[in-house]
């Protein structure tokens, strides 16, 4: 993209299908409602919000765009991303989770552990290699 050829008037005023493509490449501010369930302004989304500290995971991928990991109303964690080019839908990674604990979170480079307490009151962790693929659920918290 040659930005020395773009006007200074396009620059001030994007293309409206460009500010729809920044608005869905993040999450957006984060909101509580009188349910108290959060929700985010741009993605959408319900799911516990307890006070915890980490009733949210907000990782920033290596490549930038963000990937937000929620226990959702059903207990089960869920997770959306953005990329270069799309945004992802909302997608149930599976467990039940009890919002009490929170959802803690480590990276390092393209892996992430997310963990919770599950209805056993046993931690259980998910972890996604650098391929992409992820665990699946097991015991412990994982770091």
């Amino acid at each position: 993209m040659a930005v020395a050829a773009t006007s200074t008037a396009t620059q001030a005023a994007p293309k409206s299908e460009d500010v729809s493509i920044q608005a869905s490449s993040t999450p957006g501010a984060v909101y509580q409602t009188s349910d108290g369930l959060c929700h985010f302004r741009n993605w959408g989304g319900n799911w516990f919000c307890k006070g915890t500290g980490i009733d949210l995971v907000y990782w920033n991928k290596p490549d930038g765009h963000p990937q937000v990991f929620v226990i959702g109303t059903d207990h089960s964690v869920w997770s959306r991303w953005s990329t270069a080019s799309s945004t992802s839908s909302w997608r149930d990674m599976g467990g039940w989770c009890n919002p009490d604990y929170g959802l803690p979170a480590r990276s390092s480079g393209w892996s992430i552990t997310v963990a919770c307490v599950g209805s056993d009151n046993n931690w259980w962790h998910n972890t996604r290699a650098t391929s992409g693929s992820w665990s699946g659920w097991k015991p412990g918290k994982g770091f």
